[in-house]
This record gives C-alpha cells, structure tokens and sequence, in this order.
C-alpha cells in the first residue's frame, strides 16, 4: 500500500463515463471545498485485494487492484451527497504502481467514517471511501 495527497481524483455515477468525470470539488460548490487543488485528498493504492505464496515461496497479489479515498472531515451535507454514489462508479485517480492518473471503473462502497458533534458542527470525521474492483478504461 501507497499514499499520496492529490485534487486530480474525479468521481462519476456509473461505469464507462469518462465524460461524465468531476473533480469532488466540482460537483456541488461549496461542497467539498476541502478537498480542493490547495488541500487535496489522500489516497491509498492497493495492488490486489490479498497476497499469497506460490510454490516457490514468492509473494503472489489476487484479486484486482482497489483504492481508499480518505476524506478527514465532511459536513452532513457533503456525506449525504457521497453516498448517492455508491455502488458502479466511474472514477480517475491516481495509479501509484504506474505512477500515472488513469479512469477507472469501479464498486464504491457505502462510506465509512464517525459522526460527531464538535464546536457546534454536525460533521463525519475520519471518512474512507473504497473503490473496489479498478478495471481500466
């Protein structure tokens, strides 16, 4: 597993719609002003889903590759937004093994994050979103 801190990852609802590709930041101003070219959004890259030793002894990666999205704190209004994307998704982001943004198609799953009430703000804290299943456009 790789991170990195990036604005370039866009999101759209159903696969193969490269056209249809928004930075978060874009798609519902103000919302997700965070996550904007000057604060970005940490991701972490996963070759495969699980590691396991062939006969040699040698590490072997199954399953296809899939990415977190860690957002560290989202209004309301901005998770609510999040979930409507579950499921097939469209998304570009960044490929640390080949050191290059591709779009993919992918699963995203129901955002997991801790709600909290701090300094008067309904808020999620600690969100990761999972993309599961990258297949390249």
């Amino acid at each position: 597993m790789t991170s990195s801190l990036s604005s370039r990852e866009e999101l759209a609802t159903g696969f193969n719609n490269a056209a249809g590709l928004e930075a978060l930041y874009l798609i519902s101003p103000p919302l997700f002003s965070d996550y904007s070219p000057k604060g970005g959004i940490l991701t972490e890259w996963f070759d495969g889903e699980e590691e396991e030793r062939d006969g040699s002894g040698a590490l072997q990666t199954i399953g296809l590759p899939y990415v977190i999205w860690r957002l560290f704190n989202l209004s309301v209004d901005e998770f609510t937004l999040l979930v409507t994307y579950t499921g097939n998704v469209t998304l570009r982001t960044y490929n640390k093994t080949t050191n290059a943004y591709t779009n993919y198609n992918a699963v995203m799953e129901l955002p997991i994050g801790e709600r909290k009430w701090d300094d008067g703000h309904d808020q999620w804290e600690q969100v990761g979103v999972v993309f599961w299943g990258l297949e390249a456009l």
